[in-house]
């Protein structure tokens, strides 16, 4: 047997191990935190029950004149969060309000809830945020050492959960505390930092009574059947109008959108400002069959024949009754701007008149019923 030997030669190559050392970037708040507390106190607030839930019933925009930030003595690359540090009545639910679906925290009314988001986000994404949530705002970043600075906007809103009990009170010492703060981060000393706190002030007291409506009977007239010569002939619009009493004053209310809310710079109270105008949605519900415009009348024993009623409308509170603006059609709602000059009684504008719907009449009773429906909104 041969054997063979290969030389194996084994190069070992040592190296030095070496570590370089980062020095963290050292940062601080350019002052003290920012300690705000705004008040909420608008006068009376009227929302109507018929509202959706969901519905932005007030809106608060807060701007900080100053700016407030930080200062670090290296490059620096920082977020920055909004959130929540105080939950005086419980933690948040998730529900869809119209701005998005977000938490929203209870308040000390049932059918109120208060959310708190950013109608300027340094990204441009309005969003709702929370204490177990909070909210990534405007990023602090320079590539050399110096101050960054920004004058925060935050926003808070109430919004429509359920029903609101009239003359409820929601007091804004309850809402959540607001916290604007860059957080530890790897590689910096000197955080977190806290630039702002919000806490609230004042209260709003909303209202949700509804006018009381009496039952209605119209005396739409007695005629000759030969009066009626063809399809389609009608008698004299008679006013058919609902008379609300004992109504509420109808002050509008803030609705979050770009001019139906409320503005603060800094701390304070805000002024009066353009309210968003409370609806009248009305609809016709009648009692017998519709066909197209025409409602039918009762049958039965001297029951009229060949004959139905039509009834009109207009869309604002203060206009003649007749003749109406509009023939109502099977399926119409319409809105009326509430009266907005406190007045305990306000109108419903509506009219009816008989209409020819057969070749001829027999002559009898031509009565029919019908529900006026009035959503408060």
């Amino acid at each position: 047997m041969k054997r063979f030997i290969f030389p194996v030669m084994m190069l070992l190559g040592l190296t030095e191990a070496s570590q370089q050392a980062f020095a963290a970037v050292t940062c601080s708040a350019l002052a003290s935190t920012a300690i705000k507390t705004d008040n909420i106190s608008p006068s009376a607030s009227y929302t109507g029950n018929d509202l959706p839930v969901g519905s932005t019933i007030y809106r608060l925009k807060m701007h900080l004149n100053q700016s407030y930030g930080i200062n670090c003595d290296g490059p620096y690359n920082l977020k920055s969060y909004l959130g929540v540090t105080t939950e005086p009545l419980g933690s948040p639910t998730i529900m869809n309000t119209s701005q998005g679906s977000g938490p929203v925290y209870p308040t000390n009314v049932p059918g109120v809830g208060v959310f708190v988001w950013s109608s300027y986000t340094g990204g441009g994404i309005d969003t709702l945020f929370s204490k177990a949530s909070p909210m990534e705002y405007a990023p602090f970043n320079l590539s050399t050492a110096g101050n960054k600075t920004f004058g925060p906007t935050v926003d808070v809103s109430l919004v429509k959960t359920g029903n609101i009990p009239s003359g409820s009170v929601v007091d804004a010492t309850k809402f959540p505390t607001i916290q604007w703060y860059i957080p530890s981060t790897s590689g910096y000393s000197g955080l977190p930092a806290n630039l702002m706190r919000v806490t609230f002030t004042g209260s709003l007291h909303f209202i949700t009574q509804t006018c009381t409506t009496p039952d209605v009977n119209v005396d739409l007239g007695s005629y000759d059947v030969t009066k009626f010569t063809a399809k389609g002939t009608t008698t004299p619009w008679r006013n058919a109008s609902i008379v609300m009493q004992n109504c509420p004053a109808f002050t509008g209310f803030y609705s979050g959108g770009a001019t139906a809310l409320q503005t603060l710079s800094d701390s304070g109270t805000p002024a009066e400002t353009s309210r968003y105008a409370n609806i009248f949605t009305v609809s016709l519900t009648p009692a017998n069959a519709v066909s197209g415009n025409i409602i039918s009348v009762d049958s039965g024993a001297n029951a009229a024949t060949g004959v139905g009623v039509q009834m009109g409308y207009s869309t604002t509170v203060d206009a003649a009754a007749t003749p109406p603006e509009n023939i109502w059609t099977a399926g119409t709602s319409w809105d009326l701007p509430a009266p907005t000059d406190g007045r305990k009684t306000v109108n419903i504008p509506l009219a009816a008149r008989y209409y020819q719907t057969g070749n001829t009449i027999t002559p009898g009773k031509a009565n029919t019923k019908m529900t006026v429906n009035i959503d408060y909104k």
